[in-house]
């Protein structure tokens, strides 16, 4: 290892210069003691996302849970957000930044994994819950003229003709189509 001081060259097991003395591996930094909440609170992500922490946090966000259950797999996403926010902020640990700014920026970052995975489960939730469209149900196009109906009947896809069911319960195509 070169001496930074001197520019001797020493054997890398050495700690401290041949020539001068001076020390030649000062090692990382020790990382401020908040920077670990930081990081559990990031490694608390897929976590919370696996044990079903979200269903009680949805209705602050005016989402209906009543329909969905809690557990499964904590997804991509979280796990992706949680450890993406662990390593940011070992990294900055490891820097020879001030511990007050390393606080600052773990803050941050776990503060923007959070917000992330919020937008993430909030806009997810939102998704499950908003009302499907079937291909061919949006209204047609009119001509000046003609006639059109749209209704929300489900449509036999041999004859593209809506199916209705009279109240006996046997499908009846609509009237004039041929069977």
């Amino acid at each position: 290892m070169k001496c930074k001081a001197c520019h001797h060259l020493n054997i890398a097991s050495e700690a401290d210069c041949f020539l001068c003395g001076a020390k030649l591996y000062r090692g990382a930094p020790k990382a401020h003691g908040i920077v670990f909440v930081f990081l559990a609170l990031c490694i608390f992500i897929p976590v919370f996302s696996a044990t079903g922490g979200v269903i009680k946090v949805l209705p602050y966000f005016g989402i209906n849970t009543s329909g969905m259950k809690a557990g499964g797999g904590p997804g991509i996403v979280p796990m992706v957000l949680g450890f993406l926010g662990v390593s940011v902020c070992l990294t900055i640990s490891r820097t020879q930044l001030p511990s007050q700014t390393q606080a600052i920026y773990c803050a941050i970052v776990a503060a923007c994994c959070w917000l992330a995975y919020l937008v993430f489960i909030v806009g997810f939730a939102k998704e499950l819950q908003s009302p499907r469209r079937r291909a061919g149900l949006t209204p047609p196009l009119t001509i000046a003229g003609a006639h059109e109906r749209f209704d929300l009947a489900p449509i036999d896809a041999r004859r593209a003709a809506p199916v209705f069911a009279d109240p006996r319960g046997i499908a009846v195509c609509e009237a004039g189509a041929v069977a």
